[in-house]
């Protein structure tokens, strides 16, 4: 009786293991949008998080990398961005 009620509570431990270690699949999408009226490819992915959080970490992050943030209703602009993983030369950046 004490050894099927262990083997309960270890199939039941396995199971939740691996339930909690499958991974997440976050799709990649090429998407055309419209910025100011101009039209835009891209890529984009979809994940559920706080806006704000993200929206504060991602301003931080693209200050401290590229340099300074011009934010017109949600979208950055940064003039001269220097991100050397994209391109040697400054670029205009718009997030």
């Amino acid at each position: 009786m004490k050894n099927r009620f262990f083997s309960g509570w270890l199939a039941l431990l396995a199971l939740g293991i691996s339930f909690a270690a499958t991974a997440q699949k976050s799709p990649v999408d090429e998407a055309d949008m419209a910025i100011e009226s101009i039209p835009r490819k891209g890529q984009r992915v979809t994940i559920q998080l706080d806006s704000r959080v993200v929206q504060t970490a991602w301003e931080q992050l693209l200050t401290e990398k590229a340099g300074k943030i011009v934010n017109k209703k949600g979208v950055y602009y940064i003039d001269k961005a220097m991100i050397d993983a994209i391109s040697k030369t400054p670029m205009r950046l718009i997030s």
